[in-house]
């Protein structure tokens, strides 16, 4: 029988992408959403790191400029197949690897690559250990499920097999293609070339701009980019997202790594209006579309000039919001948000704190306030509090 350090050692000896990291994120338990990346925390031989939470990597490893951040020492170097290019593959000696509470023995797998990033490796879909995962794009959250939801939720079949994330679509029963969900690629919805040139002859009035993708290895290429307000592949829709050609396709269809044709590449961007659960336990990906929320005060609280006296900035809070759920008072004093003092009245002082109220759902601020002669502190996680 296999023990579960065992199990653990199997879960974790997979891992790990790079480059310097100033500062963790204060959920050090579980993935986050940080712009337009999902990160995990973890720590080698004590140093902290942050992996990109990567559906569409084949394998988890660390960057090479986390190797020389951490000082580690690697064996003897081969070449691996990512994508269609054949990089530079490492092993670093036995570390200390911890992720979740755990920490085990491991030497740790790095693609020794000089492109520099804002994290320090990938960990790939199979290394979070949950039997369902929810990615919230909406509201910008990440979590573990007990179990999975009922009614309001579209099924697919997951390819629970393959080490990067693929299920199929259909239209009305019928199967239409496997499509790849990429949450490391930060993109939009990208599409088969017989479907990109359909939906362009389609839309001869969408106007289509040019951008740069890489996948942190091999050569920057341009694709073309385009804007849809709807896109419908079979029964799972997208509302406002970019589109464009799949990176490498062919002229007609695109080859994954495994050999077999898919229909679509599903990028971090492309997740902005929809829930998805990854069930391994049940070999299903669940998505919901979730109707876009027009910006808004997501604090649920605003702060007025006092009238005798214009530096004085007082609250005014509505029960049941972030703000007063965090411990924000009626007639506190703003004095700071995220170090951003507005205690001053000066012509050069900001004095208008709402831009930072109507930022997205997820996002944290730490707002300081004076109440009386005391100052405090709270750590505010906006919400979406309009339907």
């Amino acid at each position: 029988m296999t023990s579960s350090a065992q199990l653990s050692r199997t879960m974790f000896a997979l891992l790990l992408l790079s480059l310097s990291v100033s500062s963790l994120h204060a959920q050090p338990d579980r993935p986050y959403f940080e712009g337009e990346r999902i990160l995990i925390n973890g720590k080698i031989n004590g140093e902290p790191i942050r992996l990109v939470y990567d559906t569409g990597a084949s394998f988890s490893a660390l960057l090479g400029g986390a190797v020389e951040r951490l000082d580690l020492k690697l064996d003897a170097e081969r070449k691996q197949a990512v994508g269609n290019y054949q990089v530079p593959i490492g092993h670093t000696e036995p570390v200390e690897f911890g992720m979740f509470g755990q920490t085990i023995t491991t030497p740790v797998r790095v693609v020794m690559t000089s492109r520099r990033a804002s994290f320090d490796g990938v960990i790939g879909w199979k290394n979070v250990n949950a039997s369902h995962i929810l990615i919230d794009g909406h509201d910008r959250r990440v979590l573990t499920l007990n179990e999975l939801p009922g009614k309001g939720w579209q099924r697919w079949e997951l390819e629970k097999e393959n080490s990067q994330l693929f299920f199929v679509v259909t239209d009305h029963g019928k199967e239409l293609g496997r499509v790849f969900v990429d949450t490391g690629a930060i993109c939009g919805l990208r599409l088969a070339p017989r479907l990109w040139k359909q939906w362009r002859t389609d839309h001869p009035e969408a106007g289509v701009t040019l951008e740069t993708f890489s996948y942190f290895v091999g050569d920057v290429e341009s694709y073309e980019l385009a804007w849809a307000e709807e896109f419908s592949l079979g029964g799972l829709t997208f509302r406002n997202v970019d589109l464009g050609p799949i990176p490498e396709a062919g002229d007609e269809v695109a080859i994954a790594a495994d050999g077999n044709e898919f229909i679509a590449m599903i990028g971090i961007r492309a997740l902005r209006n929809l829930r998805m659960i990854i069930s391994r336990e049940e070999s299903v990906v669940l998505t919901q579309l979730v109707p876009p929320v027009p910006d808004h005060n997501r604090l649920g609280a605003v702060f007025l000039p006092d009238p005798d006296d214009e530096s004085k900035l007082h609250c005014h809070v509505l029960e049941g919001t972030p703000a007063a759920k965090a411990g924000i008072r009626n007639d506190d004093v703003l004095v700071a948000i995220n170090e951003v003092d507005f205690s001053q009245n000066t012509p050069t002082s900001p004095r208008d704190p709402s831009p930072f109220f109507s930022q997205p759902a997820g996002t944290e601020l730490r707002i300081t306030v004076m109440r009386g002669d005391d100052s405090f502190d709270f750590q505010v996680r906006l919400e979406n509090l309009l339907p």
